[in-house]
């Protein structure tokens, strides 16, 4: 199987929410409003929403590296909904310059990648 194109993405963190998955790790979604384009729909799984959460709240500027994942769900009326949601490996302040991750760190955020891809959405309603 390919590896999911990764992407940059910068904006500010709007309806932030936090939860917990089946297993009771941490889970952190929120809206990414970026100039002159559509909010996307951003997540972030355990070790990578701790991150989040340590250094950022609502209303942050933040930047963001990740992949794009198609998601859905049913809603409560049974419609189904399906949206592109960003899966976050990495996220830091805009403008500072980040050391590269070492290869180490690269399996971390693909095998983190692979757990966000087997979890089910935690905000759908039932």
């Amino acid at each position: 199987m390919a590896q999911a194109k990764r992407y940059n993405l910068t904006g500010t963190v709007t309806n932030l929410k936090t939860t917990k998955d089946k297993d009771g790790q941490p889970v952190v979604s929120f809206k990414l409003a970026r100039e002159g384009k559509k909010a996307q729909h951003c997540v972030a799984f355990t070790k990578r929403a701790e991150s989040f959460l340590g250094s950022f709240k609502q209303g942050d500027t933040v930047k963001l590296f990740g992949t794009f994942e198609p998601h859905s769900f049913e809603n409560a009326e049974g419609e189904k909904i399906t949206y592109n949601r960003f899966n976050i490996l990495w996220s830091g302040v805009p403008g500072r310059k980040e050391v590269k991750a070492d290869e180490a760190s690269a399996e971390v955020a693909q095998a983190q990648a692979d757990q966000a891809a087997d979890v089910e959405n935690p905000f759908a309603t039932a």
